[in-house]
C-alpha cells in the first residue's frame, strides 16, 4: 500500500545536514532551527537547553513502523527531542540505517518492524519512550499469551505503526500555522491519514488513535477512531484504551 507520503518521503536522499524533505525548504529559515552534525557539537551548542530548537541534524521521523500491515495507528504532533538522539544516530550506524530503511518502508527487521520497540534500540530516546508507553500492554501480552518479554514486544512492533503531522524533531512543538501551511509533509500526512487509513478503520480492519493535534487529522470519533482528550494528548497516554488495543493486537 503506497500514496505520496511513502513515495515522495522513500525517494528522499539524507546526504547531509540540514535534512529537509523538498517542499519543506521553508523551515529552514526558522529562528529555532539548528543542524549540528555530531553529538559533541550538540553538547557544545549555546543552545542545548533551547526547547524550541528544531533538529535538522537529526533525520527526520514521518512515520514509524510498517504503515502497510500495522492493526493501530497512532496519530502524533512531531517527534520529541532528548541529547541521546544525536548521539544514537551518529554513533550506532545500526540504528540510522534502521531509520533510513522505515522512511523507505523497506527492508524492515521482520521481528520488530516499529524499531523503538526493537530490543537492540530500547537505549534510545523512541526506544525508551515507547517501552514505557507499551509497558501495561506489553506485560498482558505476556501474561496471555505466555511469551518472553522480547516476543510481547515482537507482537506489538508487527501491529503498530505511528504518524507524526510535522516530522522534524523538537522537544517544544513553536511552529506557527503560517509557516506549516507552507509546508508538504504535514499535508501529505494528513492526506494518507484521510484517503488511506479512514477508510480501512471504517471497514474495521484498523485502529487509529489521535493521541495529539486532533483538529489536524479531519477525524470523528467512532468505533475505531479514539481521539484523545485534554491531558491524554500531551502525554499520549495508552492505559486508559488498553482493552481495545489489546483486543486489536490480540486478533489473529
Amino acid at each position: 500500500m503506497k500514496n505520496n507520503l511513502i513515495n515522495v518521503w522513500s525517494r528522499t536522499r539524507f546526504k547531509k545536514p540540514p535534512y529537509v524533505l523538498t517542499g519543506d525548504e521553508e523551515i529552514k529559515d526558522n529562528q529555532n532551527v539548528q543542524k549540528f552534525t555530531s553529538y559533541s557539537d550538540f553538547i557544545k551548542s549555546a543552545y542545548i537547553n533551547n526547547r524550541k530548537t528544531i533538529h535538522l541534524g537529526l533525520l527526520p521521523i514521518p512515520y514509524l513502523g510498517d504503515l502497510a500491515k500495522a492493526k493501530i495507528l497512532i496519530l502524533l504532533l512531531n517527534p520529541g527531542f532528548e541529547p541521546i538522539d544525536y548521539f544514537a544516530e551518529y554513533k550506532s550506524k545500526a540504528y540510522r540505517k534502521a531509520i533510513i530503511n522505515n522512511i523507505k518502508q523497506k527492508y524492515f527487521d521482520n521481528q520488530y518492524p516499529f524499531l523503538p520497540l526493537n530490543p537492540r534500540f530500547l537505549w534510545t530516546g523512541g526506544g525508551r519512550y515507547w517501552s514505557k508507553k507499551f509497558a501495561g500492554i506489553t506485560e498482558e501480552i505476556m501474561r496471555k499469551k505466555r511469551c518472553s518479554y522480547q516476543q510481547a514486544l515482537s507482537h506489538i512492533s508487527k501491529r503498530v505503526a505511528i504518524i507524526e503531522y510535522f516530522p522534524y524533531h523538537s522537544n517544544q512543538f513553536a511552529i506557527s500555522k503560517k509557516i506549516i501551511k507552507k509546508l508538504v509533509s504535514p499535508k501529505m500526512a494528513v492526506d494518507y491519514v484521510k484517503n488511506i487509513l479512514k477508510p480501512r478503520a471504517k471497514n474495521g480492519e484498523i485502529l487509529i488513535l489521535v493521541a495529539r493535534k486532533a483538529d489536524v487529522w479531519e477525524l470523528k470519533r467512532s468505533k475505531n477512531v479514539i481521539i484523545f482528550n485534554g491531558s491524554e494528548t500531551r502525554a499520549a497516554h495508552l492505559g486508559k484504551y488498553k482493552n481495545k488495543i489489546l483486543d486489536k493486537l490480540l486478533k489473529p
